[in-house]
């Protein structure tokens, strides 16, 4: 999820496991806790050492930081008031850049975006993530191509802005929408994979030829693949570059919107769901600047038609 998160527990004394004591953490073993987190973080130590605790701490951190994912450290029960010694030497954890490939992945996209007909510009959520908002509408706007989020991305390109078409989730989504997207010759997608929970889409319906993926720290150009290129130093080279202006500015209102939300009310007809979405879109319309938080289920994809900043 790219999250700087540390995970601190506690785990079985260094006592119990010398006496091979059956206690009610362990699992197979008295690793397996730490073995099972492994698989869903970056870095992880055990801290049953108080001449190495510092420097593993110390790099936990920084990993979380610079890697921006989850990190663990586990603490031994009995350890917990253990006086540690002082850090002997620093350990910097380097977070490997490319520069050579984030230069050339920049000009294969410029080069792209200049000979395509109709290029679209799909928001992710890494954008929001690594604090990008402003560099990204800055891009679109030097483009003036149309832009679009994918479900996870919702709110981080603003839903007002003038080239803002919708959330694409693909067969669900708009009509409209749908026709922008998919028949685009230049997909450029910043900080998202593509997948069935950010696009709703499955691989048949987006064509490979035509899709430009820039995630956290790779980049995916057709079939050629660019390693160790941060997405803000990517950014950074994009607005650096001499970009086409498209001048290709949709129409947003009605593609970024469901049909039936604009049916008309019927008399005595029974509530639905596209009738509160229509209200809820009146008030903000009169209230734009009024905050908006949508529970998972269901009302997170009603918010996906309702017009929020």
């Amino acid at each position: 999820e790219e999250s700087p998160l540390i995970v601190i527990t506690g785990g079985p004394g260094k006592a119990e496991k010398r006496l091979g004591v059956q206690v009610h953490h362990e699992v197979k073993s008295y690793e397996s806790q730490f073995k099972i987190y492994q698989e869903v973080t970056e870095y992880g130590a055990v801290l049953d050492d108080p001449r190495t605790a510092v420097a593993q701490i110390r790099k936990a951190i920084e990993v979380a930081l610079k890697f921006k994912r989850p990190v663990y450290l586990e603490v031994p029960r009995d350890m917990v008031f253990a006086d540690v010694s002082p850090l002997s030497s620093v350990e910097q954890v380097e977070l490997r850049v490319d520069t050579g490939a984030v230069s050339e992945a920049a000009q294969e996209i410029v080069s792209r975006l200049t000979a395509s007909k109709n290029p679209v510009l799909i928001v992710g959520v890494e954008v929001h993530r690594f604090h990008l908002t402003q560099k990204v509408l800055q891009l679109a706007e030097r483009l003036q191509i149309p832009v679009t989020s994918s479900f996870l991305g919702r709110g981080v390109f603003p839903t007002r802005h003038p080239q803002f078409v919708g959330t694409y989730l693909g067969g669900v989504s708009p009509q409209p929408l749908r026709e922008i997207v998919e028949s685009s010759d230049c997909l450029l997608l910043l900080g998202e994979l593509v997948s069935d929970t950010s696009l709703g889409v499955s691989a048949d319906r987006v064509n490979e030829d035509n899709l430009i993926v820039c995630t956290a720290r790779e980049v995916f150009i057709k079939y050629h693949q660019f390693q160790y290129t941060p997405l803000d130093m990517l950014v950074d080279r994009l607005l650096a570059s001499d970009l086409p202006v498209k001048g290709q500015i949709v129409q947003a209102m009605g593609t970024d919107v469901s049909a039936e939300i604009f049916d008309p009310f019927k008399q005595d007809e029974q509530i639905r769901m596209k009738h509160v979405i229509k209200l809820v879109n009146e008030f903000l319309e009169r209230h734009p600047d009024f905050p908006l938080v949508a529970d998972t289920g269901d009302a997170l994809f009603a918010s996906v038609d309702i017009r929020s900043n």
